[in-house]
């Protein structure tokens, strides 16, 4: 039970001996489409004449910063008056590897703040976060109470003014969200030179609202980026997407991101097959509102019926009500050939009258 709140301010910051992190950029691009014929991440099929939506995400983002934990120190240039445990006392990290865990020889408030970037309002500020559970024993006491959350500051002015990007309310301690391991990006709202913290203001104590980051990283959009989609011929689209293709035979489209110096490319297949013959038998072209059930059989036999009247493959005159009507049967196979429901394959009017 919480019997009393610290707020104390220190004077002092303890820094760690560090290890100097490397500017770099690198690219990556993944295609998708938006059918729902997909059969796997690679392949689509579709019948000829049906229509394929294409898109793609990822960039050639400049990392200004990747620290992981790995090497055993907070960051080079970070500092903390926190005392970050760096021997994953509360279970694996979201990857396996080290983290940095907020635990009970901290001080209050309980910070870790980086060094300056220099970053504009382009730019992204990306960690995995968690939250120890509400109850659990120290080092892995989590936070409950809504002002026992972190906050993500920055600071224009050198560490002076601190202002909120986003706080994480701990939802009473035992929210899934945050007591697993999970990843965060913020849009950074300012350009400058820019420092970044994890501010923590109100505890119940060393014992208590312990929490851990890990993969901080601070990245900014290339001065120049392409974007090209390829159908094996031409080059046929310039940029992320989405847009539609109808190829008329099977064809593989390549997205390609380059930065001028560094590139990554993937590949999406559009299996195009030939259309079904479809037919389906047992409907006469007038009945009475009052006549008898027809079952009808489709073919090739597994598709479904569509229309008024129709309960599975039965059609009854009295529900469908008198008027004109189409019934239409689809099929959809992705091993042989596929129709979407989406357009009347087969359709039989019929009238109906009082009889």
């Amino acid at each position: 039970m919480r019997i009393f709140k610290l707020f104390i301010s220190l004077g002092f910051l303890i820094f760690f001996s560090l290890i100097t992190n490397t500017l770099k950029s690198q690219c990556n691009i993944t295609a998708y489409t938006d059918s729902n014929t997909t059969a796997n991440t690679d392949t689509i099929f579709l019948c000829e004449g049906d229509d394929a939506v294409l898109y793609s995400e990822g960039g050639c983002p400049t990392y200004l910063q990747a620290n992981d934990f790995n090497n055993g120190s907070i960051g080079a240039g970070w500092s903390s008056n926190a005392s970050p445990m760096l021997n994953n006392p509360c279970g694996p990290g979201s990857d396996g590897t080290t983290y940095a865990w907020i635990g009970p020889a901290s001080n209050f408030p309980r910070e870790l703040v980086t060094q300056s970037y220099n970053v504009t309002t382009q730019c992204q500020i990306c960690f995995d976060m968690m939250y120890a559970t509400q109850g659990n024993a120290s080092p892995c006491e989590g936070p409950d109470l809504t002002d026992e959350g972190v906050h993500l500051q920055y600071s224009l002015d050198g560490g002076i003014t601190w202002i909120d990007i986003n706080y994480w309310d701990p939802n009473g301690g035992n929210d899934p969200q945050m007591t697993t391991w999970n990843n965060y990006c913020e849009n950074i709202p300012v350009s400058g030179s820019v420092m970044f913290r994890w501010f923590q203001d109100v505890t119940s104590g060393n014992d208590f609202d312990h929490w851990g980051l890990d993969n901080v990283e601070i990245f900014c959009p290339p001065p120049t980026q392409t974007v090209t989609w390829n159908d094996g011929t031409n080059d046929i689209y310039f940029d992320f997407g989405p847009f539609t293709v109808t190829p008329p035979t099977t064809t593989t489209y390549v997205v390609t991101v380059s930065d001028g110096t560094n590139s990554e490319d993937d590949t999406v297949v559009v299996d195009v097959l030939p259309a079904p013959n479809l037919s389906f038998t047992g409907l006469d072209s007038t009945y009475c509102v009052n006549a008898p059930s027809a079952t009808l059989t489709g073919s090739p036999a597994g598709g479904t019926f569509t229309g008024p009247g129709i309960t599975g493959n039965t059609f009854d005159p009295s529900t469908a009500g008198i008027g004109t009507h189409t019934i239409g049967y689809h099929f959809y196979n992705i091993s042989t050939y596929l129709s979407t429901g989406d357009h009347t394959l087969f359709e039989d009017d019929f009238a109906n009258d009082l009889g």
